[in-house]
């Protein structure tokens, strides 16, 4: 299929809030359905609607994030190039201000370090999750005390005298005062995102808040104020220190930026306790541990437990045999499935804390390798998963009705499951290496043809293994371990529709992530102890 071409002048022309589209690179994309999503306010977007904002982009740097973020909005290519752009008068500063905050917007603020353009008589507020480590395994890593660092990025082309009135505070204080100013660019991340402190209100609504000195004289804050003066004539950085984990909130204002000034931008740091991690990879960080632990500990339960039951069974000592071919291969897949989603978290974690270690821009090997690694069993393992469910589903584990006239139709769902096994390696493993994670398929609308595909295969499994499993119910004889099959049934294919439709439902954030792996965790132990006194003989389930 050949890519879509335009030109400048046809993109100019979509440029209202129903219909708006931007350049980037000579590429066009159309942010119309991000409008109501934009943590900065639609009011950025807008500005720049129709317009090329390459070197606003380009200028402040982001992160891979930030570009895969555009990546899913790529409609088509610019031809016939792009226009020059001529400097505005108008007292809110040049264009390229909004086109600045809006990609800054996009990457959700994902950099440790973050750059932002601000204009005169735009309030900037930016907000984030700053941690100090207090408790839990987040102490672990602790290494330093946490602060926010801002300064102005200063030009050796900058001659201009310009002071920065800034207000840096936590979070639950800032939204209690106004300096005069209803904010205009509002930029978060995830965290102070999903406690909505970037949504915008009415001018009135902000005119009745306390001012900064009312807030102070009424004692109602609890995390400290500082209020400055940036210079861009003075090489000063000024750092805020904090004692405890929060959202925090820095806020800008300037108004004597010359016209003959291009740009002024500025620089904030959040520095964290832990490490390298940006917040939301040390939650996940936090998440995966505790699930290393979890499924591991579920596992050696298991193994301790089925042990047991042989030795009570067969008086023999345990073997892969005992498990695997003869009364107990139920519990052997069980005990299989734990240890291999411990050992996957494992390799996560070790990969989390590597990159915590030598943060994100590093060229040590050793950060290529964990993340392979990590990638290449998360894929097989995942896909091992789902063709024993497919099994499961077409009865192979419950040898139910396994007779000469039925018997070709089973094996014909065996080879079937195992196609679509061999064909979701290869097609994980290549998208592994392109895009260098598969969270993706769980978290985002898929982004290209490859993982579009990969969406359609997971959608049709899911119908496919829902129709063996009703037909497999429908053969099962003993009323008990019908009802067992059933509620299992049905806790997988909740689980699963909520890894399918995820993809359209949620937006992939570390809480969203953990909530999906909690769920995930409680049915599959749920399941494994409803199957754990199920047994084997002369080829039949029997419940012990």
């Amino acid at each position: 299929m050949s890519t879509k071409t335009y030109t400048a002048e046809q993109v100019s022309q979509h440029n209202t809030r129903d219909d708006l589209w931007i350049i980037y690179n000579e590429k066009v994309y159309d942010v119309t359905q991000y409008l109501d999503e934009h943590p900065g306010g639609e009011e950025v977007i807008l500005d720049c609607a129709g317009q090329d904002a390459t070197d606003a982009f380009d200028d402040i740097g982001h992160s891979e994030d930030a570009h895969q973020n555009l990546k899913a909005l790529y409609i088509g290519d610019l031809i016939g190039g792009v226009p020059k752009k001529t400097k505005s008068a108008s007292a809110g500063g040049n264009s390229t201000d909004a086109n600045s905050n809006l990609f800054l917007a996009l990457a959700l603020v994902v950099a440790i370090l973050d750059f932002y353009t601000i204009s005169n008589n735009k309030v900037l507020q930016t907000c984030a999750y700053v941690s100090n480590a207090e408790s839990g395994i987040a102490r672990w890593f602790r290494m330093r005390d946490p602060y926010i660092k801002v300064n102005l990025v200063r030009s050796d082309n900058l001659f201009a005298d310009v002071d920065v009135y800034t207000l840096i505070m936590g979070g639950p204080d800032m939204n209690k005062i106004s300096i005069g100013f209803n904010p205009y660019y509002k930029v978060c991340d995830e965290f102070a995102l999903n406690d909505k402190y970037c949504e915008h209100e009415s001018d009135e609504s902000n005119s009745k808040k306390l001012s900064l000195v009312e807030l102070i004289d009424s004692g109602g804050y609890k995390f400290p104020i500082e209020s400055f003066m940036l210079n861009t004539k003075k090489e000063t950085d000024h750092i805020y220190t904090l004692d405890r984990s929060g959202i925090y909130c820095a806020m800008f204002l300037t108004s004597n930026i010359p016209d003959t000034v291009e740009d002024i931008a500025v620089e904030v740091e959040w520095v964290q306790s832990y490490g390298n991690l940006l917040v939301s990879d040390f939650k996940r960080l936090f998440s995966t541990v505790v699930f290393t632990f979890a499924y591991i500990g579920v596992a050696i339960v298991l193994s301790f437990l089925t042990y047991r039951k042989i030795n009570l069974n067969e008086n023999t000592s345990i073997t892969i045999n005992n498990l695997k071919f003869q009364k107990f291969t139920l519990q052997y897949k069980f005990i299989l499935f734990f240890w291999a989603y411990g050992i996957l978290y494992l390799s996560t974690s070790v990969h989390y804390i590597l990159l915590n270690k030598y943060d994100y821009t590093t060229d040590s090997l050793i950060i290529f390798f964990t993340n392979v690694l990590d990638l290449a069993l998360s894929t097989i393992v995942s896909v091992w998963t789902i063709y024993n469910l497919m099994l499961f589903s077409a009865g192979s584990w419950i040898h139910v009705d396994i007779t000469n006239t039925n018997k070709k139709s089973h094996n014909l769902q065996v080879k079937t499951a195992k196609i679509i096994a061999v064909v979701l390696v290869i097609q994980m493993l290549i998208y592994d290496m392109e895009e260098s994670t598969i969270h993706s398929l769980i978290g985002n609308v898929p982004k290209d043809w490859l993982s579009t595909c990969i969406y359609i295969e997971y959608f049709l499994i899911y119908i496919l293994t829902l129709t063996w499993a009703v037909i497999t119910w429908t053969k099962i004889q003993e009323k008990k371990l019908k009802t067992i099959y059933l509620i299992t049934t049905a806790l997988l294919g909740i689980l699963f529709a909520i890894i399918i439709l995820g993809v359209r439902l949620f937006n992939h954030t570390a809480q969203t992530a953990s909530i999906a792996y909690t769920v995930e965790f409680i049915f599959t132990v749920v399941v494994a102890f409803l199957w754990h006194n199920v047994i084997f003989e002369n080829n039949t389930l029997v419940l012990k």
